[in-house]
């Protein structure tokens, strides 16, 4: 089912210091008891390729899908020190995630991200130890950075990690060490930017695109 067969709303919710938290909650006309949250990342909303194609492949698996709509550009954030951040993101996406299950009874919840929002998963996880079995995807996850690598070392649910060999940012060693984790499935696109797409080629930036959703789509069953 796509976005435009299930009903569209927005949750009222208020994350660090009171502050209202941009979302968009896509639900099922019938629940089949799944809820995803997808936290975007810093200058690559839900609405760009790889996460509107992300919440088409969870719409159409029976999830109902909560999109982060929060800009963490803006002076307001960038202006917090690193101790605030962090509370901010995680208060955020913690309030968020309580909003959308007060909404139905769910069996199976589902954490996504992309870039940014594999850090703020990675502090949401941290946080709760119990949600190390949710079922998780990692959109170019910042392996470069200690915590996250551990978080995902830890994961005891389902996990699905995409990224390219010529980012900075994905760390190819981690990516050897963690393949062969048997919850563990991992894509690796070659020559790819921090967006999955190939510089200076469309096509092959599609087919890329068509692969990584249709891999995700297995990964879901």
């Amino acid at each position: 089912m796509s976005r435009n067969n299930v009903d569209k709303s927005v949750l009222e919710v208020s994350g660090f210091n009171q502050r209202k938290v941009p979302n968009i909650f896509f639900q099922q006309p019938k629940s089949l008891g799944k809820l995803a949250v997808i936290h975007p990342g810093l200058r690559y909303n839900c609405d760009k390729p790889l996460l509107y194609f992300t919440t088409e492949a969870l719409l159409q698996k029976g999830f109902d899908v909560i999109q982060l709509w929060a800009d963490y550009t803006t002076p307001e954030f960038q202006d917090l020190n690193q101790t605030e951040q962090t509370r901010c993101l995680v208060d955020d996406s913690s309030a968020l995630l309580s909003a959308g299950k007060q909404t139905r009874s769910y069996d199976l919840l589902l954490l996504g991200g992309k870039s940014m929002g594999t850090l703020t998963m990675t502090l949401l996880l941290n946080q709760d130890k119990k949600m190390l079995s949710a079922t998780t995807l990692w959109l170019t996850p910042l392996l470069y950075m200690p915590p996250v690598v551990q978080v995902i070392k830890e994961l005891q649910g389902p996990a699905f990690i995409a990224g390219s060999d010529a980012d900075p940012t994905f760390d190819m060693e981690v990516v050897s060490e963690i393949t062969e984790t048997p919850n563990i499935s991992t894509l690796v696109v070659n020559g790819g930017d921090h967006s999955l797409e190939i510089p200076g080629d469309v096509h092959r930036s599609l087919q890329e695109l068509s692969r990584i959703t249709n891999s995700l789509s297995s990964f879901l069953r």
